[in-house]
């Protein structure tokens, strides 16, 4: 209520004024952003954690199907690296034999081509001796790839190298027994002691008469080992 008289000036004071309450609205909005900056941090680093996680297993799912994939290469490594080996102690081995078949090629080729520049003459014994060393009665007889012809000129190239003068006679006729055809390949040879003849695949020496007869057409001869046959024909291949 207003009295007559006095200072209109003064302030007026409501009787239904509250007595004024301290402010505490900024404090609450640092906390409420420090609540909110808190969590987004929280969210990045559970979405950070969750990423690395996940590239962890990714990678650690790569690098196990990687070192499987190694275990494989390796096992076929080691696999290659054995037949490797192998094929290389097989080329060592195939070099050796042919250094060994060129080295006895070359006298070979020069028997083959060229003529007897000296001739020597072996004794029979000489003859028996040799034939024991010689390889080709070892040698598998195959119709018609390696027949008897290819056992006489086989020997009779071998005894050239040892400058002997090895001949080759295809033989034709008979056997006195059965009355079977008889057709033969074999080679014969001057010794010391005259004229005699071998069977190249079983290294058989053998002679007729004292004086080393040669065998003839239209008569019965005992041909290598107690087989009689009835030449017809008989023809000295090579002799020179």
């Amino acid at each position: 209520m207003i009295r007559l008289g006095e200072d209109s000036t003064q302030p007026i004071l409501s009787t239904l004024e509250f007595p004024q309450q301290p402010i505490t609205q900024p404090s609450k909005r640092k906390l409420n952003k420090k609540i909110i900056s808190m969590f987004l941090i929280a969210v990045v680093f559970c979405s950070l954690l969750g990423t690395l996680g996940y590239l962890y297993l990714d990678l650690s799912s790569k690098y196990k199907s990687l070192q499987l994939e190694h275990t494989k290469l390796q096992g076929s490594y080691s696999q290659l690296s054995s037949n490797y080996n192998d094929l290389n102690t097989q080329h060592a081995n195939l070099n050796t034999q042919y250094q060994i078949l060129s080295t006895n090629y070359e006298p070979l080729s020069t028997a083959f081509n060229e003529p007897l520049s000296v001739k020597q003459v072996p004794s029979t014994n000489e003859l028996k001796e040799w034939l024991a060393s010689d390889n080709t009665d070892t040698l598998t007889y195959s119709m018609p790839n390696f027949i008897c012809g290819d056992f006489a000129v086989m020997l009779s190239q071998h005894a050239k190298l040892k400058h002997w003068d090895m001949g080759i006679v295809a033989i034709s006729g008979y056997d006195r027994d059965t009355l079977e055809s008889y057709d033969h390949v074999i080679n014969h040879i001057y010794t010391l002691e005259g004229l005699v003849y071998v069977e190249p695949q079983e290294d058989h020496v053998w002679w007729y008469n004292d004086w080393h007869e040669e065998i003839s057409s239209g008569s019965t001869w005992e041909i290598a080992d107690n087989q009689w046959i009835t030449v017809t024909h008989y023809t000295t291949v090579v002799w020179e």
